[in-house]
């Protein structure tokens, strides 16, 4: 256990370092493997710590608070390279979300207004408020920078234009008929493909879908075996693409073959109540925040291949089906 690790946190991309930030208004920096402090805490926000993020290339961290103030990090020197925003308005930040150049921020409020920051100078870009009826909770870029997904409590999702920010702010996309909300609740987590073709999304209705975002529709069946609001979504490492983890608001994180909407095996039950999750780079340990300022590191033990997709057919497989679908792995069915 990672003792007095507050209910927000975020891995480096390294996987070697996590970051919290809490109701005491400090930020935190731990030692993944050990779970030790990494120094003194971080001291520069005045209400409590809502959402943390590192940046793609690690070299930054941004915090967002209950007072509309955002603070960006340098991780190696721990301290802002400059001074830290308050953004207009009496509301509170919770959706945080880099680029993947790591130049910009991008943060969602309960007002549903979306503002994007530039990262390395501190300066606030633009902002679009209305972007959704309720909070705007959760932010995704794209792969390639050029679009921002939001979630909203409204059960909507919304793509943005952030191709070219310095001439347009925010611009809406026109890629899903509104007329028909993606979600019956909620939209607590959203993930893209590194391709950027597809968005996954995670919802409070307990469930996960997969969008096209040329055409705007829904690709296959939606994952539906989270017992409890889906508030995390994470690719699972050693399988690249294929699999992906979920993190319900319980505590349970689930496996999943995507190609078939199956569970790899029975979820891994931690009884934390939470809303974050960090999954290392190696995919062997999954770290857990919960709302009582408690965090756990539990390690990942998904079945072999093999053992899975014997499960999936629901027999042995042959020795061409092996060769199909584990390629020059050794038949031993």
């Amino acid at each position: 256990m990672l003792r007095s690790w507050p209910r927000r946190g975020a891995s480096s991309p390294d996987g070697k370092t996590l970051a919290s930030g809490g109701d005491d208004k400090t930020v935190r920096l731990w030692d993944a493997s050990t779970g030790r402090p990494l120094g003194e805490p971080l001291r520069g926000h005045e209400e409590r710590v809502v959402s943390v993020a590192f940046s793609p290339d690690g070299k930054k961290l941004a915090t967002v608070d209950a007072g509309n103030r955002v603070v960006i990090w340098d991780v190696a020197r721990r301290m802002p390279p400059g001074t830290s925003i308050v953004l207009p308005g009496e509301t509170v930040l919770i959706g945080l979300a880099f680029s993947p150049d790591s130049r910009y921020v991008a943060t969602g409020d309960f007002q549903g207004t979306v503002t994007i920051l530039d990262a390395d100078t501190n300066q606030l870009l633009c902002s679009r408020a209305g972007t959704h009826a309720g909070w705007a909770l959760t932010l995704a870029f794209a792969p390639d920078g050029k679009s921002l997904a939001s979630g909203g409590t409204d059960g909507a999702i919304r793509l943005w234009d952030t191709a070219n920010l310095a001439q347009t702010c925010l611009e809406a996309l026109d890629w899903t008929d509104d007329s028909t909300l993606p979600h019956a609740s909620w939209v607590t987590s959203l993930l893209f493909s590194s391709d950027g073709s597809t968005l996954i999304s995670g919802s409070s209705d307990n469930s996960v879908k997969f969008w096209d975002l040329a055409t705007g529709e829904q690709i296959g069946e939606p994952l539906l075996g989270q017992k409890a609001q889906v508030w995390g979504l994470a690719f699972y490492p050693p399988h690249q693409e294929k699999s992906l983890l979920t993190l319900g608001g319980d505590g349970s994180v689930m496996l999943w073959d995507i190609a078939t909407r199956t569970p790899w095996g029975p979820a891994l039950h931690t009884a934390l109540e939470t809303e974050a999750f960090a999954v290392s780079p190696d995919g062997a340990s999954v770290y857990l925040a919960s709302t009582d300022m408690r965090a756990e590191r539990w390690h990942l033990r998904p079945p072999p291949w093999e053992q899975h997709s014997c499960a999936i057919a629901a027999r042995q497989l042959t020795q061409e089906e092996w060769g199909t679908f584990l390629g020059n792995a050794p038949y031993r069915p």
